[in-house]
């Protein structure tokens, strides 16, 4: 049998292995997604029809993907719910928690964003596998989450049209309609226009997620920053062609990735939190 002291020196000196060998992961993991951070460049076609951008901003980096939904192998849908879906039971999850990485992986997607709010707001939600609820509607291949009072609808109907409900809650039309949609914070931009009333905290800086529409051209907006304040934000949207949109989910949810088969980048290129996502949106389309 060993000495008391010889056993409690081997356990030190395992304990020491561990918190170096986490020490060495954290700092890999932290190498890695710093080369993933995406480089500044102009307006570049990545697939068949999705186009990138990305700007150096004072407050850091901002990613730009136009989805052109009328081009050929283009396809974009929201996250297929992880639970059966009830409408009526305001308590019942919509999704497990996940990893923005490796669900872009998982669903072969060219590009991966996240969307809206999802609750609770706890801790475990941190934690992948963590059954969650999106705060704001949304329809899933024609199925709708929930109705939820305070949610303005974007959504695409049967014939690729895009629509944006400026009242809310949605209404029984709208949901009958949509195949697929988003529950907006609020339509802080519209005709083209910034519209600074519809949105709050000003002068915060965060990380931040927006989707906006081009309704003629039919192209959908998917824009990251890594930092901006919300009329940074919209200013920024208007700018690089935006008609119509709102923010949703930001912070340490801020996620958007490009998957394998983009034109000069590596896969899993992004801006991105570190925490779990539940809601998001994937796009298929072609490489070029």
């Amino acid at each position: 049998m060993l000495p008391t002291g010889e056993i409690d020196m081997r356990r030190r000196k395992k304990l020491y292995q561990l918190v170096f060998s986490l020490i060495i992961l954290a700092l890999s993991c932290w190498a890695l997604l710093w080369f993933l951070r995406p480089g500044t460049q102009p307006r570049t076609q990545i697939f068949q029809g999705i186009f990138l951008t990305v700007e150096e901003t004072p407050s850091g980096r901002l990613m730009i993907v136009e989805v052109h939904w009328d081009t050929p192998g283009v396809q974009f849908s929201n996250r297929a719910y992880s639970f059966p879906v009830d409408p009526t039971n305001q308590d019942s999850p919509h999704y497990r928690t996940t990893f923005a990485d490796w669900a872009l992986f998982r669903e072969g997607a060219a590009v991966l964003v996240n969307t809206t709010l999802f609750l609770p707001d706890s801790l475990k939600t941190f934690l992948p596998g963590y059954p969650v609820r999106s705060n704001e509607t949304l329809v899933v291949d024609g199925e709708v989450s929930h109705v939820h009072d305070h949610s303005y609808l974007l959504y695409w109907d049967a014939d690729g049209n895009v629509h944006l409900q400026r009242s809310k809650p949605p209404s029984p039309e709208s949901l009958d309609a949509a195949v697929s949609g988003i529950g907006l914070q609020g339509i802080p931009v519209s005709q083209g226009q910034v519209r600074p009333r519809a949105i709050s905290d000003h002068g915060e800086a965060n990380a931040r997620t927006f989707i906006g529409v081009d309704p003629e051209r039919k192209v959908l907006f998917l824009m990251a920053f890594e930092k901006a304040t919300p009329i940074q934000m919209l200013e920024q949207a208007v700018a690089h062609g935006v008609k119509v949109g709102g923010q949703v989910d930001g912070g340490s949810s801020t996620n958007l990735i490009i998957g394998t088969g983009a034109k000069d980048l590596p896969p899993h290129t992004g801006i991105r939190g570190w925490r779990p996502v539940g809601p998001y949106l994937i796009v298929k389309a072609e490489s070029l």
